[in-house]
């Protein structure tokens, strides 16, 4: 009997696994969280919070926080503030317990007096000035001073120039006699105050000098103004160019000077040499 073939069989092919489909760099890229998220709702309203754009933003407020909480507070100024109040502010933010407590700064060619120091420190203390702003203050009103002091010395010197010039026309050769004729017929005319206030006014004015200079003049007859002048103002050689100018016009003296015959010749003659050798 013949055997019966033996049944093959059949498998179900195995279906083939779909390979994944490539990414584009975009499709890779990992997704942006917001860092919030894991921030507790209730503190989401802050706006430190709301601001911040990322955790190294927060973190680092946190350590400027850190700082400004370690430092002195300073309440700003409120209106409703009394005296107290404003002193305790003033004493924080730098200003001296004391008038005492300010010192003036070293200005070249300036200084304060006592007086005006001591009227600006107090001035400085009610205000709440601190020693810094006072020492700016005080170095600006310096300047100002001293840029004020500055045109007034060109002013000066600008008109005593023109005087000069106006009184060399008129006085000549005499105009260092004449000069010191003026001042000292002013100084025996006027006491110190009269004489401070008539030179500041006056003392470049060529008319006022010219008419004190013509006084003087006259006032030479007079022995004592010409002890003083001589003594005090002038050089003997402008006091003996001045008295041989007098001795000129004196008729009683030329008459003895030239007439040899003269019982006072002698006397007149020696004055009149001892004149010049002191004059020239």
């Amino acid at each position: 009997m013949e055997e019966a073939p033996t049944p093959v069989s059949e498998s179900t092919p195995e279906s083939p696994v779909a390979a994944e489909p490539s990414k584009t760099i975009l499709e890779s890229a990992p997704p942006i969280t917001d860092f919030r998220s894991e921030i507790q709702q209730e503190y989401m309203s802050s706006q430190t919070v709301a601001n911040a754009k990322s955790v190294n933003d927060l973190a680092k407020q946190v350590v400027n926080l850190e700082k400004v909480m370690g430092k002195p507070k300073v309440e700003l100024p409120q209106e409703n503030w009394n005296e107290q109040n404003w002193n305790e502010f003033y004493n924080k933010t730098g200003r001296p317990e004391t008038i005492e407590g300010y010192q003036a700064p070293s200005v070249d060619g300036f200084q304060f007096s006592e007086n005006d120091q001591k009227t600006l420190f107090e001035s400085f203390h009610k205000s709440g000035i601190s020693q810094k702003q006072a020492s700016d203050i005080m170095q600006t009103l310096a300047q100002r001073e001293l840029n004020m002091a500055d045109q007034i010395n060109q002013k000066f010197e600008t008109n005593e120039a023109a005087a000069k010039e106006e009184l060399a026309k008129r006085w000549g050769d005499n105009f260092e006699m004449n000069q010191r004729l003026a001042a000292t017929a002013l100084r025996e005319t006027a006491d110190a105050d009269a004489f401070d206030r008539l030179n500041e006014k006056f003392g470049n004015d060529p008319d006022f000098l010219d008419i004190m200079s013509k006084m003087g003049n006259k006032m030479m007859d007079d022995t004592e103004f010409k002890s003083n002048l001589q003594s005090n103002t002038m050089t003997s050689d402008i006091v003996a160019r001045s008295e041989i100018d007098q001795l000129k016009l004196d008729g009683n003296f030329q008459g003895a000077l030239l007439d040899a015959g003269h019982p006072g010749h002698k006397a007149a003659l020696e004055r009149w040499s001892k004149l010049h050798q002191a004059a020239y």
